[in-house]
């Protein structure tokens, strides 16, 4: 099962950075920017039968500003998807997190 969720900045303690499905934030219930037109690009995707990627997504209309604050990714079942992720949310320090700018390589491990 391929799920999108869709990056919230919402600050709501203790997942301050977190992605989430669905339209509103379950911390908060705030609407995270772009979140309606991702939505829509979704449903046009899955209609099509293709798969859904950030490819296809903007081939649906979806702009690459709105394409920057999704993640993909696939569960083998419903039940396990949760409703959001981020920061903190699998008991790391949010402090130990190191975050990728766009002029961050990748080091030798990555694959």
């Amino acid at each position: 099962m391929t799920i999108v969720f869709v990056w919230c900045n919402c600050a709501t303690p203790p997942f301050c950075r977190h992605y989430y499905t669905g339209e509103r934030c379950p911390f908060s219930g705030w609407i995270a920017p772009h979140v309606t037109d991702v939505l829509k690009a979704v449903k046009r995707v899955e209609g099509s039968g293709i798969a859904l990627t950030i490819k296809t997504l903007t081939d649906a209309g979806l702009t690459l500003e709105a394409a920057e604050r999704v993640m993909i990714a696939e569960f083998p079942d419903r039940a396990d998807v949760p409703f959001a992720l981020g920061v903190g949310s699998f008991g790391e320090d949010p402090a130990s997190i190191l975050t990728l700018g766009k002029d961050t390589k990748p080091g030798p491990h990555a694959g």
